[in-house]
């Protein structure tokens, strides 16, 4: 093996075995790099063997036998990936990769984003073009009232499942195939609907055309996640929730009229143009899905299926705070299904008009969501825009303080140490004031484990200096080594991907790294904070950033002193031939590095607009149920149409906005599908007893039950703001 070694000029050299009393300190030093080494060569992957045979097998092992040939290939490997702009995948890095859809130019994202719309749109108009042909088909098949409205109410539960069916396809063959299928699907079941001659036929096409559609509606807020960044979301966001109630209100309206002309199947055939109008621009459209693009392009592994699957059912059960906006925000869409069925009776019977003049009210409706629209921009321009970058200049001042601190105190820390390596007493002079940090202790740490205060050279104090240098020197040592590696620490997390939103600051691992973890309780403590990372990466980047602290020591002679001074060189430069060079701040993606200087304003501004909009919302619904009278024109329970679905909007796109901001891109696309899971499903019930609700309480008393269910609702996006509002310093969500 030596002779081997000799021969390659690029194998680095194998360090001296040290002296006795220190051999049990470097048998960790190079065990933990051998460790290191091996579960960098092997990725994530566990080691086979158990964690009793493993500790037995390095204790026996001798550090002679340390050696790091077996990894030359795979660092040159990794430092030509790392050249060239690769991830350890050997594809592309994702930020800077040309088929990232956030990289594309700006006609083709918005080209992207209006297919996406015009599928929600005509998907959330099918739903609602049966809506005032019940009473049509209730005297035509002989069934109840319950019964005639199956059509409606099934389409819907059927979009409430449509996410879990959308999110499997788009793991599956992406966001493009489920566009087209849930399009073409929806629209062949919807003729089938067309052409049922009995109503359990009718209702079985809707409850499956409503599944297609859902799963292609799923898929709208996924692509604009996939396009846009969180700064610059805003107004793809506002149209493609804007699209799913403007749909539903205008199918409504289309329903009034056709069905006072034509037949129940004319109804379904005007849903299937408006579907059919959608397959062309879908085609052209490309994939924005990060999965499937790296699966086709690199071919890098997929996503697990039971991600998508489990993913927008667990967002429900674990996350509360998902649970409590998604219910919040499902309230008002379902209160305007339930006024399809319920509301057009109540017109004809005060004012008596027809059935085209019944759809005609709900052109309120839409008037409403366009100044909805339009109030929603000003908000964002006049209120968000502002208040987030005074934010984000404050938060960049305090990162820019911090930046200088911590460089004052590094730079007096290596005065302080070349001074005394220079033999001359650095404590007989005055000392600056250091700030108390806690000290690192030197409790046992559980075998296998590896503790930072282990990492970098033994620093040594002198025996000669008095109790008050003592002091001054460990605090100075500490505040150093804390602070090295809490900015390598919180550089390396907020590199990650996945961690992006979470905006860590070097102040929050130094409040974990003053409680003298070991490296395993760390990790364990970075990811109760739902933090990702790979422990390898984090350890190497610690290692990387220990600060080199030597001193001199009476007791140890100049000749011993030299040797172990070329041990640890030839210690180091092995360790750094086998652990490749460390981590820097261009090894950071810009974006990563932005993040950490300027970080996102809190998530719980976007629920603003939610605030005035929860008290709209219960007002109009107060004035239109008591001002439904013959004697008050109708232009008066048109204005609390209008009311309500101005609040509607304004509510249900500061949610959707929260919950994307809040959990991110794959847990805020999870978040996204459950909250279209539960608004279906409230529309869904709500459908079936609106119309008993409304004849059983009249329509003053029974709009009144819905706007104080409303309050209750709404009290949730006040809680939310100001419970967030006193803990805004807070960075870990």
């Amino acid at each position: 093996m030596a002779r081997d070694i000799e021969k390659d000029p690029l194998t680095p050299p194998v360090p001296p075995i040290p002296a006795e009393h220190d051999q049990e300190a470097w048998r960790r030093r190079s065990l933990m790099r051998q460790s290191y080494t091996e579960l960098i060569a092997c990725g994530n992957n566990t080691d086979p063997l158990p964690t009793q045979n493993r500790q037995i097998e390095r204790n026996i092992r001798p550090v002679s036998q340390i050696s790091v040939t077996s990894t030359i290939d795979v660092r040159n490997s990794r430092v030509q990936l790392k050249k060239s702009g690769h991830d350890r995948d050997g594809a592309p890095r994702w930020e800077r990769d040309s088929c990232n859809p956030r990289n594309w130019r700006k006609r083709r994202k918005w080209y992207q984003a209006s297919v996406a719309a015009g599928v929600a749109f005509a998907v959330a108009f099918a739903s609602s073009t049966a809506a005032l042909s019940l009473e049509a088909l209730q005297s035509k098949y002989h069934g109840s009232q319950v019964i005639s409205t199956l059509p409606l109410s099934l389409f819907l539960l059927g979009m409430a499942s449509g996410p879990l069916l959308g999110g499997a396809l788009a793991t599956l063959a992406g966001r493009k195939m489920t566009y087209l299928a849930g399009v073409l699907f929806c629209a062949a079941l919807a003729v089938g609907s067309g052409f049922g001659r009995n109503l359990p036929g009718i209702t079985v096409c809707h409850l499956l055309s409503g599944l297609c559609g859902g799963a292609a509606l799923n898929q709208s807020s996924a692509t604009v996640i996939d396009l846009w960044r969180t700064e610059s979301r805003f107004l793809a966001a506002l149209l493609v929730d804007l699209m799913p109630l403007l749909g539903a209100v205008v199918g409504a309206v289309v329903s009034g009229y056709v069905t006072s002309y034509g037949h129940f199947r004319w109804t379904q055939f005007v849903a299937v143009c408006a579907l059919a109008a959608c397959v062309l621009p879908i085609i052209f459209t490309a994939e924005t899905s990060k999965a499937i693009i790296r699966l086709r392009r690199h071919g890098v592994r997929n996503r697990p299926l039971y991600t998508a699957l489990i993913g927008p059912i667990k967002m429900l059960v674990t996350r509360p705070k998902a649970l409590f906006v998604s219910l919040s925000s499902s309230y008002g869409l379902a209160v305007i299904y339930a006024s399809f069925i319920a509301w057009p009776r109540d017109f004809s019977a005060v004012y008596a008009l027809n059935l085209g003049s019944q759809g005609l009210v709900f052109v309120s409706m839409i008037s409403g969501l366009i100044i909805g629209a339009g109030a929603l921009l000003l908000c964002n321009a006049l209120a968000y825009n502002p208040r987030a970058e005074t934010w984000q200049a404050q938060r960049a001042a305090e990162a820019e303080k911090l930046r200088r601190r911590t460089q004052r105190a590094s730079h007096a820390t290596i005065t302080s140490t070349k001074t005394r390596k220079s033999g001359t007493s650095n404590f007989s002079r005055p000392q600056p004031q250091v700030p108390a940090m806690p000290k690192w202790s030197e409790p046992s740490s559980p075998a296998g484990s590896f503790s930072p205060r282990f990492m970098g050279n033994v620093h040594v104090i002198r025996s000669d200096m008095d109790a008050s240098s003592r002091s001054q020197l460990s605090l100075a040592m500490d505040m150093e080594k804390n602070t090295c590696l809490a900015i390598a620490a919180s550089q390396y997390l907020n590199s990650v991907p996945d961690n992006y939103t979470k905006h860590i600051l070097p102040e929050r691992i130094m409040l974990l790294l003053c409680k003298n973890l070991a490296f395993t309780d760390l990790c364990a403590a970075l990811e109760s904070y739902e933090l990702r990372f790979d422990r390898v990466k984090l350890a190497k980047a610690l290692v990387d950033a220990m600060p080199d602290m030597t001193t001199s020591q009476d007791a140890l002679g100049r000749s011993y002193q030299m040797a172990l001074e070329s041990s640890r060189s030839l210690h180091h430069a092995a360790a750094a031939a086998a652990l490749d060079e460390p981590l820097t701040s261009q090894s950071i993606p810009r974006d990563a590095v932005a993040s950490l200087k300027v970080p996102l304003a809190p998530a719980s501004w976007r629920l603003w607009p939610a605030l005035p909009a929860t008290v709209l919302q219960s007002a109009s619904l107060f004035l239109f149920g008591w001002s439904m009278k013959s004697h008050l024109h109708c232009i008066v329970p048109c204005i609390g149409m209008a009311g309500v679905a101005l609040s509607t909007l304004m509510i249900f796109v500061s949610s959707n906005l929260y919950l994307k901001e809040t959990y991110g891109n794959t847990d805020g696309e999870s978040a996204i599908a459950a909250s279209m899971i539960l608004r279906y499903l409230l529309s869904f019930a709500f459908v079936m007893f609106a119309r008993p609700l409304y004849e059983h309480l009249a329509m003053g008393w029974a709009s009144s039950v819905l706007a104080f269910i409303g309050l209750v609702l709404g009290a949730i996006p006040w809680v939310l703001v100001l419970t967030t509002a006193r803990s805004s310093k807070e960075r870990w969500r």
